[in-house]
């Protein structure tokens, strides 16, 4: 049962970050969505299931957008199956610090995938480096401290049940 609400958690984090991105307030809210599934996602063995729940929740937050078809669904698909792979190395094992880090890089990372695509695909001209010294950074620390403090919540639903799916 506790799957359900983690994943209802991660569903109902994307209906309020769309909210914060009509609302335009999105420049320091952190995406819940990716922070929860970033911290299910490095504890080793699950980046296969959070990968594919992230491509998931990402079409789910492009449709609710509605400015391109799979540009949040890739961005957020690399950067769980990277945080997973990173996972998978022993450096990770309560080690706060490591954790804090890769939190800070996998929001970075996202919103230079983000970046890239909208730049380079759609000819939309972002001034990036505005946008890291305005909002990036302190939206990566927040980021970090959160994913610092949700940690141990997300440790235990994994090493209690394993896998948010049964069938895998």
């Amino acid at each position: 049962m506790k799957k359900f609400w983690f994943i209802l958690l991660i569903f109902i984090s994307v209906i309020l970050q769309v909210s914060f991105y009509i609302a335009d307030v999105s420049q320091i809210v952190p995406d819940i969505s990716l922070l929860l599934l970033v911290l299910y996602s490095m504890n080793g063995r699950n980046k296969d299931e959070a990968s594919a729940v992230a491509i998931g929740v990402g079409l789910f937050q492009d449709l609710m957008i509605g400015r391109a078809l799979g540009v949040y669904a890739l961005g957020k698909l690399l950067v769980v199956y990277v945080a997973g792979w990173l996972g998978e190395k022993d450096f990770m094992e309560d080690n706060t610090i490591g954790v804090f880090f890769l939190l800070i890089l996998s929001n970075v990372f996202y919103w230079v995938l983000i970046w890239t695509v909208f730049t380079l695909g759609f000819r939309v001209e972002i001034m990036f480096f505005n946008y890291l010294q305005d909002y990036l950074f302190l939206q990566s620390l927040i980021f970090g401290i959160l994913g610092i403090f949700l940690y141990p919540k997300v440790k235990k639903l994994v090493k209690r049940r394993g896998h948010l799916f049964p069938y895998v």
